[in-house]
């Protein structure tokens, strides 16, 4: 039983050594050109969980850049493309908006919501104890295109981001982090 506890706990230290945050945010293009906007519009396409990560991103851009008077709204345009054309052409038909900031969903991921868990064993004078656990943190990983168009030329981005996310999915910082490179990259602050 000794055993055991003391696994449990140098397991509890090395995770909580683990590095925890991983952003890889490699901006391909920008040629935004001075270009100010007031009214951003954010779609995104995946599954339920990249809607939950990017409606979390875009409460998070919409209260950083309320002081300088920008409008976010967000819509999630589903998983099928032909849904996600439709819906879009009917968002802006109802609303007006000067620009739009994309996140495409590059990789396949279904379930990017990762709740982390393991099993082991410690063996003890009558044979071996099996265990389970599950760690502390939720992790969000999926790969993104983001891409901002001038609402005037949907067929030209302004910007391309390559971006990576595999954060902590509850933790605001994290989020609070990405808007930061994203405001830059948009040119806002």
């Amino acid at each position: 039983m000794k055993q055991l506890l003391t696994y449990i706990i140098a397991c509890g230290l090395l995770a909580g050594c683990a590095p925890k945050k991983y952003l890889y945010y490699n901006e391909l293009k920008n040629d935004l050109s001075n270009k100010n906007f007031s009214n951003i519009l954010i779609v995104g396409t995946g599954t339920s969980g990249t809607n939950l990560f990017l409606e979390t991103l875009s409460e998070e851009l919409k209260r950083r850049l309320k002081d300088q008077k920008i409008e976010i709204t967000y819509h999630h345009l589903g998983n099928n493309q032909t849904e996600a054309n439709y819906l879009f052409k009917e968002i802006v038909a109802k609303a007006k908006f000067d620009a739009v900031l994309q996140f495409a969903q590059l990789d396949e991921t279904h379930n990017p919501i990762i709740l982390h868990s393991g099993t082991g064993s410690v063996p003890t004078g009558n044979g071996t104890m099996f265990y389970s656990y599950e760690s502390r943190n939720i992790r969000f990983k999926q790969k993104f295109l983001m891409r901002y168009f001038d609402f005037s030329d949907l067929s030209h981005s302004m910007i391309d981001v390559n971006l990576d996310v595999n954060i902590d999915f509850i933790n605001p910082l994290d989020y609070t982090k990405l808007s930061d490179y994203i405001i830059y990259s948009l040119k806002i602050e």
